[in-house]
């Protein structure tokens, strides 16, 4: 009978087995070390960012607490108080500004200069924000420097007119709307 020995091949394929599973075992533990450094390192550099909005977040809570500290301040609260006070005091001076005592002291304004040349009949506010104004001219050249005068004043806007016709006595009798300009 032969006896065939096997035993030196397979003995080979265990010392080949042995060598490609310590290669493998041996790239495996490098992956793992270089995946445990990246998320060491990843780590390390968050907690950096980290510690640095910690420190960020306790400078902006004590500027807070020194600004409500301030805000607390009786005095403060009593300027504000007069502040508050100033500003509803000129928004309704503002609003008033259109209002007709307003406008009728602005129209008398308007006609001071002309003397015995011009004379207002009638004012009165034909819809909101538009005044028809109704007076006596002495003649053309009057009635013209009255409307170049109300063209050059910032408070009125002439929105129609002049209309006028001759009286009995020679004189004009005009008629002209006013439109208030809005608050500056």
């Amino acid at each position: 009978m032969i006896r065939i020995n096997l035993l030196p091949k397979a003995q080979r394929r265990r010392r080949l087995r042995l060598r490609s599973g310590a290669v493998l075992g041996g790239a495996m533990l490098l992956g793992w070390a270089a995946v445990i450094g990246t998320g060491y390192a990843w780590i390390a550099g968050h907690g950096a960012r980290a510690a640095e909005l910690r420190e960020r977040a306790a400078e902006v809570t004590a500027a807070t607490r020194r600004l409500e500290k301030k805000r607390d301040n009786p005095a403060l609260a009593e300027r504000q108080r007069v502040l508050r006070i100033r500003q509803e005091a000129l928004a309704r001076l503002q609003d008033a500004r259109g209002a007709p005592a307003a406008a009728l002291a602005e129209f008398a304004a308007l006609f001071e200069p002309a003397g015995a040349a011009l004379r207002p009949l009638e004012a009165h506010a034909a819809h909101l924000g538009v005044w028809r104004v109704e007076g006596l001219a002495r003649d053309v050249a009057a009635l013209t420097e009255f409307v170049a005068r109300v063209r050059r004043e910032a408070e009125f806007h002439l929105s129609y007119g002049p209309e006028y016709a001759r009286a009995a006595d020679g004189s004009l009798r005009f008629r002209l709307d006013l439109e208030a300009a809005p608050n500056q």
